[in-house]
């Protein structure tokens, strides 16, 4: 399922596919020689950048890193050619929100980087900035996850979903903990979780 709030997320996407596609309309292009040859399986849209996963569990990424969004090691200027993110391998899902990546390795466990300052990289600390995928603490066992404006969450085996993140704008968490980048269960009333999606608000 390809995710993606706001006009610029839109716009990103719908680069993204077109590029991914090889769309004939004009304009667009096909990813060049330096994004490899093998195949993706899915893209994700973030505010200002994209995210694409190929089918050997590498990640690439483009646009706007000001906050890291593009897991490179740095905060710089945009990068306009999709770059693989260096040290990310065995992906099997990435996810996008505004300013903030994550992505779902094929052991269970959660990595996100990218904009952090109300806890949105899940490690603890509200650190403004995280330019490195960096594995979330205390998740494993995770089938899912996903990104919303500045709230991520992760659904386990367990049926369980786990959020962290901008809690400030949800009053349907009101069970979760009001205090930012807290990681709290959260369990269906009578039966596990099946799916989880977040939202701008």
């Amino acid at each position: 399922m390809l995710r993606g709030g706001g006009q610029r997320a839109r716009l990103v996407l719908g680069l993204a596919v077109g590029v991914l596609l090889s769309a004939s309309f004009a304009g667009f292009q096909a990813f060049p020689a330096s994004a490899g040859s093998s195949s993706f399986k899915t893209i994700a849209a973030g505010g200002k950048f994209g995210l694409a996963l190929r089918t050997d569990g590498t990640v690439l990424a483009w646009g706007d890193n000001q906050f890291g969004e593009l897991g490179n090691g740095a905060t710089s200027a945009p990068v306009v050619t999709p770059t693989v993110i260096p040290g990310l391998s065995n992906v099997v899902a990435v996810a996008a929100g505004a300013l903030t990546a994550m992505a779902l390795k094929n052991d269970g466990t959660v990595l996100a980087w990218g904009y952090n300052q109300d806890g949105e990289v899940g490690i603890g600390t509200f650190t403004p900035s995280v330019p490195t995928p960096t594995q979330v603490p205390g998740l494993s066992a995770v089938t899912a996850i996903s990104v919303g404006g500045g709230d991520l969450g992760a659904l386990k085996a367990d049926g369980t979903v786990w959020e962290w993140g901008d809690n400030t704008a949800s009053p349907a968490r009101s069970r979760l903990s009001a205090s930012a980048g807290s990681r709290r269960s959260r369990l269906a009333p009578t039966t596990p979780w099946r799916s989880v999606q977040t939202g701008r608000f």
